[in-house]
């Protein structure tokens, strides 16, 4: 399938995700916990490989994840398990760049899709936490890949699925919650990512963020999450 089939199937499931949904559903825009990866797969920011092997850490109460994968269909599909206080995450991904301009020793802009999904058990709610993210970056890449290269990327993403929400009053900053339920509800959000991957030689590191600025997504506190991984390529 070429890029450019790729690119309005791409389009089209982002509008999808996008769609507005029922005034019950809106009241669960959390972002579900099941979705803790920030970066953007290297494939997706233009470095495919055979294979490869990730590791993770991440700024909250989630400790780790480790991330491998192989190439597949133009890109990397990939199995990731992490492992947090109460939870454990499984997910499996896959990510290929869509289409690529170069402009010599200024860089080379690329587009990519990253789909993901995400199953989280939770040991506290004895629940498990589902999701799926579609995220459309767009990266600059500067230097050689096959040596050391930078680039800097921004990702629209959009992601549905189901997890323990909290239904009462909260204020912005999380604390001092009044009365509430938790139940199973619908997560459903929109939202801008970026960050920066750094390559040398087999080696790679990708920063990135999810949820940020607050005023571009539809996150109901403006929660967002960070995390830095470190790749190799084989």
């Amino acid at each position: 399938m070429t890029y450019r089939r790729l690119t309005p199937i791409a389009i089209a499931l982002m509008s999808t995700l996008s769609l507005p949904a029922p005034l019950s559903a809106q009241r669960a825009s959390d972002p579900n916990p099941a979705l803790r990866q920030a970066t953007i797969d290297e494939a997706a920011l233009g470095m495919t490989s055979r294979a490869f092997a990730e590791f993770s850490t991440y700024s909250n109460d989630f400790d780790w994840m480790g991330t491998a994968g192989v190439r597949f269909a133009g890109g990397l599909l990939r199995a990731s398990y992490g492992k947090g206080v109460n939870q454990r995450i499984y997910g499996l991904g896959f990510a290929r760049p869509m289409a690529a301009k170069s402009f010599g020793m200024f860089g080379t802009l690329t587009s990519g899709v990253d789909l993901s999904a995400a199953i989280e058990q939770n040991d506290y709610y004895s629940y498990r936490s589902r999701a799926a993210r579609l995220s459309l970056p767009l990266s600059w890449r500067i230097g050689s890949p096959s040596q050391f290269s930078i680039a800097t990327y921004v990702s629209p993403y959009a992601e549905i699925g189901r997890a323990m929400v909290f239904h009462g009053y909260c204020p912005a900053n999380g604390t001092g919650c009044g009365p509430g339920t938790t139940f199973p509800d619908l997560t459903r959000s929109l939202g801008l990512g970026g960050g920066v991957d750094i390559t040398a030689g087999r080696f790679g590191l990708n920063i990135g963020m999810t949820g940020v600025p607050t005023r571009l997504n539809l996150y109901r506190n403006g929660d967002w999450s960070a995390n830095a991984a470190v790749r190799i390529r084989f």
